[in-house]
């Protein structure tokens, strides 16, 4: 119930459990503080690449800081700090807090291999989506709404954007053997 809104994203990135609090002062000032614990680090950086925004390192692997809103991954969590209204005093709390849940995550990762494939000229690195449910496929351009290329549990898929100003899209789907490759290549 409590990711009701969101739960595609998080269901699809096979989270365990999420953990949550909310902090207030006064009755209109709020921050949420949600770690969701997924089965794998590639699936922490799933669910933080579908996030919108500029993505830098000062919190976690990779972070994004956005008004009102801080969200980061390491190791198998994803992390989303939100504050409504942003205000200085709650801002300089969810800075408290990111450091301090960042911290306490001791163990460090290395991003899916299937990443490593993507050809570097040109991409443009904020617009990567890692996947492993076909749902995804369509996050940059439609493709299917059905399963056309056999995407599961097993597979890392991800799309990334090239160029400047006509973006190309360019989809990598690594699979755990040839025969998947094979069948999901005749089924397309």
């Amino acid at each position: 119930n409590y990711i009701d809104g969101a739960a595609e994203l998080y269901i699809s990135f096979w989270f365990s459990k999420v953990f949550n609090r909310n902090y207030s002062c006064g009755s209109d000032k709020e921050i949420f503080v949600d770690i969701f614990y997924m089965n794998t680090p590639p699936d922490a950086f799933g669910a933080f690449s579908f996030s919108i925004g500029k993505i830098g390192n000062e919190f976690g692997t990779q972070s994004q800081t956005a008004s009102g809103a801080i969200v980061f991954w390491k190791d198998n969590y994803y992390v989303s700090i939100t504050s409504n209204p942003e205000t200085d005093e709650s801002k300089k709390v969810s800075l408290k807090l990111a450091r301090l849940i960042d911290y306490s995550i001791k163990e460090k990762v290395d991003f899916p291999e299937v990443l490593k494939y993507l050809p570097a000229e040109d991409l443009d690195e904020q617009s990567m989506r890692y996947f492993r449910h076909y749902v995804w496929l369509n996050s940059h351009t439609f493709i299917s709404n059905d399963n056309i290329l056999n995407i599961n549990p097993n597979t890392h898929a991800v799309l990334a954007k090239y160029g400047d100003k006509e973006k190309l899209i360019l989809l990598l789907v690594k699979y755990t053997n040839a025969s998947e490759a094979l069948t999901a290549k005749e089924k397309f």
